[in-house]
């Protein structure tokens, strides 16, 4: 559920609003709580009732996902195709990465549904048009990723490198701030962070504050944003 159904549950729950999840019974969700159960029926001889046996039945079918509602059922079959990165996650740069035989289909990069057009445009092709449309930020991550970084930081200007500061971690993590205004059409100066993400081992770039003109300006901006997720929690 994890790797699929959470992800595919996120982008039909944003189509389909309220009605979806107006019933949890006999989904992707049942299969482990019942193979659960399964094994002590098999391993240690313990009869289970009727009615799970039936249930496992239904789950047997093929069922995928089902809305049971007064004197409608909807029932939905397995995916005919599911396409997934090393990670797990719903991901294909070719097509659809999980698709049904009635031709529904969802586009995934490493997780983040996206249009359609970025996955099957050529990443030569790719404009900023697309970027500036683009209100998600994960959609646009996936965008970047796929623009290339290089690419992408090519459009602005270095306002502070690595190579002018004598740390270890800087060097370590290649530090850039880049001003990215000529990407934007009304934005005077838009300072992003280009950095070498050290788990991941990819390149990244983020925006910081309009105020930071040095590394350790965007350094302490990111640490302050952070901080202030915290400086709200209340413990009683």
């Amino acid at each position: 559920r994890q790797q699929v159904g959470r992800q595919v549950e996120q982008q039909v729950g944003r189509q389909v609003g309220p009605y979806y999840g107006s019933a949890w019974y006999g989904r992707i969700d049942d299969y482990a709580w019942a193979s659960f159960y399964q094994y002590f029926s098999k391993y240690c001889s313990i009869d289970l009732n009727e009615d799970f046996n039936s249930f496992v039945g239904l789950l047997n079918s093929g069922i995928y996902d089902m809305i049971q509602l007064e004197g409608l059922c909807i029932a939905c079959k397995h995916p005919t195709t599911i396409s997934r990165n090393n990670d797990g996650f719903l991901h294909s740069e070719q097509g659809s990465a999980i698709s049904w035989d009635d031709g529904y289909e969802l586009h995934f990069l490493n997780g983040t549904c996206v249009p359609k057009e970025l996955v099957e445009t050529p990443s030569s092709s790719l404009t900023m048009d697309f970027y500036h449309q683009t209100k998600d930020a994960d959609v646009r991550t996936e965008f970047v990723r796929k623009f290339g970084i290089e690419r992408m930081s090519s459009l602005g200007k270095v306002i502070d490198t690595h190579e002018n500061h004598d740390d270890h971690w800087y060097t370590e993590s290649a530090y850039e701030l880049i001003d990215m205004s000529p990407i934007f059409n009304s934005i005077d100066y838009a300072p992003h962070l280009k950095m070498k993400h050290q788990t991941m081992g990819m390149f990244v770039m983020e925006p910081v504050s309009p105020h930071c003109r040095t590394i350790e300006d965007a350094l302490s901006d990111r640490n302050e944003e952070n901080m202030r997720e915290f400086e709200t929690i209340s413990i009683k």
